[in-house]
């Protein structure tokens, strides 16, 4: 009788033991649970950089291709007239 009561008496304690065990298990869930949601946000922020950062870059790309272009015109209409002035010159000698 003595062993039936002692499980009897120890029953509550052990359930409680493991209700707190429970709860510390939840609460360390909730924890990672919340680091998940960090860590997740953290990853969308930095993807949202890396898109904006590949859009300046094109942007930059294109910007650099027209500049170019366009100095490429100039060279080349300064060329132009560079070989009218030489025939200017030479027709006045």
């Amino acid at each position: 009788m003595l062993t039936a009561s002692f499980i009897i008496s120890i029953g509550p304690a052990s359930a409680a033991a493991d209700n707190e065990g429970r709860q510390a298990i939840q609460a360390e869930r909730s924890h990672l649970m919340a680091r998940y949601d960090n860590i997740w946000r953290d990853a969308d922020d930095l993807h949202r950089q890396i898109d904006i950062l590949k859009r300046i870059t094109r942007t930059n790309h294109l910007m650099l291709f027209l500049i170019g272009k366009s100095l490429q015109d100039e060279y080349r209409d300064l060329h132009q007239v560079e070989l009218d002035i030489r025939d200017a010159n030479l027709a006045l000698q």
